[in-house]
């Protein structure tokens, strides 16, 4: 008897683990939203535009012929997990894509450490669909989303909207 017992409360102590764990995985995906953001070089547009929801409103950072790195950073409205980004550049010609092509996109937790997520990788299907998405291998943990460009040459962001999905760490009820 004594045995059953100690069963049933160990079974009685993980029905909330359990349940916390499948509401979690219900909601895999959700779109997270963006509080504020920074760019390294801002030439044209507000870097508000990177957020607002409004696929025809755009930033574009100054363009980059000698391979300083070219930042966007955008602040999640709280800690989330990342499972992908979503980046829909502005010009959709070749040698525009070519400037954005292999952003690199960093979570970013709250104590700055960055964690690759991904490469974007441009191609004659974002023509198509008009935004290409990068997939984190793993979710992330952050409190930030960055789109960093390393690479030589006429580097630049310039783009319409990013959107990340994942899940927030603490729900607002």
């Amino acid at each position: 008897k004594q045995w059953y017992q100690r069963r049933v409360r160990g079974l009685t102590m993980l029905l909330p683990l359990l349940l916390f764990l499948v509401l979690s995985s219900l909601t895999l995906g959700a779109q997270l939203t963006f509080k504020s953001a920074e760019i390294s070089s801002l030439y044209d547009g507000s870097v508000d535009n990177a957020f607002d929801g409004d696929v025809s409103s755009s930033v574009h950072s100054r363009c980059n012929d000698v391979g300083d790195p070219i930042s966007l950073k955008l602040v999640l409205s709280g800690q989330a997990y990342v499972d992908k980004v979503e980046i829909w550049p502005t010009h959709l010609n070749v040698y525009n894509m070519i400037r954005l092509d292999k952003t690199k996109v960093y979570i970013a937790n709250s104590a700055g450490k960055e964690t690759l997520c991904g490469t974007l990788q441009l191609s004659e299907n974002t023509r198509q669909t008009k935004f290409e998405v990068v997939e984190c291998p793993q979710r992330i943990l952050g409190t930030a989303v960055y789109l960093r460009l390393e690479k030589d040459g006429m580097s630049c962001i310039h783009l319409y909207e990013v959107i990340a999905y994942g899940n927030y760490m603490i729900r607002k009820l």
